[in-house]
């Protein structure tokens, strides 16, 4: 058994990190803590941050198994859903 790869990205608007990590040996992986982007004076959301996790996701060839929100988030709305959703 390989050591997971893991990639972190940074919201900097909310700071928070979210990951991606896979097996390398089965390219099987994981989407932890997507951020929903939210622009608080147009009281609008966005999916940047989860757009930008899926491209990384589809370029490394990973198959998404998991999406987790690790804990209840009081600095970001989750993009779980979005991240879900592989278009």
């Amino acid at each position: 058994m390989s050591n997971p790869i893991v990639k972190g990205f940074w919201d900097k608007p909310t700071g928070s990190w979210q990951y991606v990590l896979h097996d390398p040996d089965t390219m099987k992986g994981a989407i932890i803590d997507p951020v929903l982007d939210f622009d608080p004076l147009a009281g609008a959301t966005s999916t940047k941050n989860a757009e930008r996790l899926l491209a990384y996701v589809r370029e490394a060839g990973i198959g998404l198994v998991w999406i987790l929100d690790t804990h209840p988030h009081a600095d970001h709305l989750s993009a779980a859903p979005k991240a879900d959703g592989l278009e």
